[in-house]
């Protein structure tokens, strides 16, 4: 049943997979059905084909209410126009047009602080050296231009907006995916731990791409460049988003609340997603905690040079918001 189900809902997340991809899902996916079906008898094996795409079939329709089903086919929409105006954000020449601008209004799984979530207002734009805002950015520029050897592993470890690269809500996924393999789970505890961490995930990037489409607030890049050092360059290139709130930080922050809830909050494990890259250090990296863990994909970005501190404390303080939300399931 199982098996079925994703089988149906893959063909519709992937819907521009090219033929080699398709071919490796359908291999997959006849290669579980025979191996599941040993021992049954037809009637149940149909039973349970039946019930699995039935599931499928009523869970897409139901998502496809939100008026996003077709979203990842047109990631960057023409129809968008970015706001003018000093401290608002717009695509640097080198990114494309914004990424999914419209993604803050998609339907969340369940509700939560709206206060918390949704009106985490970032400090007032300024150019004054005294101001929250300069200081920030300094910070961003001073750590940028002294990274040690183990800052840049750390930086592109956890760079996973890169292209043909997963992302950093597929990279939380891959870690709980290596947990529950090591922890040898059964596929009660396996299929709700991914529920969670799933939905989880999902409006975390909802709720960060709310604030930031709300506040449209600019990069340290620009701000770095038109106000403290013209040459400044960060360590990796962002995401064609306004900076304001970290939605790597909210992500990381979701899924430590989500697994510390699911394995204990002072769980060691080690992270194996990209072992067997060659372009960067991809050794596995070792956390005493997914607390240790949140605060070094967090690092990463001030180290990288992509978010102020103040945005990295917010989107942490959504992460932790939607974690709490989520583990309320019952």
């Amino acid at each position: 049943a199982l098996n079925e189900a994703m089988y149906h809902m893959i063909s519709k997340f992937y819907k521009n997979t090219p033929q080699a991809g398709w071919d490796a899902i359908e291999k997959f996916y006849r290669g579980n059905l025979e191996k599941l079906s040993q021992g049954l008898d037809a009637s149940t094996i149909q039973n349970s084909i039946r019930y699995g795409k039935t599931h499928a079939e009523a869970i897409y329709k139901y998502s496809q209410t939100d008026g996003q089903e077709d979203c990842s086919l047109n990631n960057y929409p023409e129809s968008y126009s970015v706001p003018n105006g000093q401290g608002v954000w717009s695509p640097n020449t080198n990114l494309k047009r914004p990424l999914q601008p419209n993604w803050g209004q998609v339907r969340t799984f369940i509700n939560y602080n709206q206060v918390r979530t949704e009106t985490l207002v970032p400090p007032g734009f300024s150019k004054d050296k005294n101001s929250v805002w300069y200081t920030n950015a300094v910070e961003v520029r001073n750590r940028v231009e002294n990274l040690s050897k183990e800052d840049v592993t750390i930086v592109k470890f956890w760079n996973d907006v890169q292209e043909r690269i997963i992302s950093p809500a597929w990279h939380m996924l891959s870690i709980i995916g290596q947990i529950l393999m090591k922890e040898q789970k059964d596929l009660g505890f396996a299929a709700n731990s991914f529920m969670k961490l799933g939905i989880g995930l999902h409006d975390a990037t909802v709720m960060s791409w709310k604030t930031k489409y709300t506040y449209l607030t600019v990069r340290p890049e620009t701000y770095i460049r038109e106000n403290i050092d013209p040459n400044f360059l960060p360590l990796i290139v962002p995401n064609a988003t306004p900076e304001y709130s970290c939605d790597q930080s909210a992500l990381a922050a979701t899924a430590a609340e989500v697994m510390g809830n699911l394995f204990g909050h002072n769980y060691a494990f080690t992270d194996r997603t990209y072992e067997y890259r060659k372009d960067i250090d991809g050794s596995p990296r070792s956390f005493r905690s997914f607390e240790h863990m949140l605060s070094e994909v967090s690092s990463s970005s001030l180290l990288g040079g992509i978010h102020y501190r103040f945005s990295i404390n917010a989107g942490e303080r959504q992460g932790f918001d939607i974690g709490k939300g989520i583990n309320a399931i019952r």
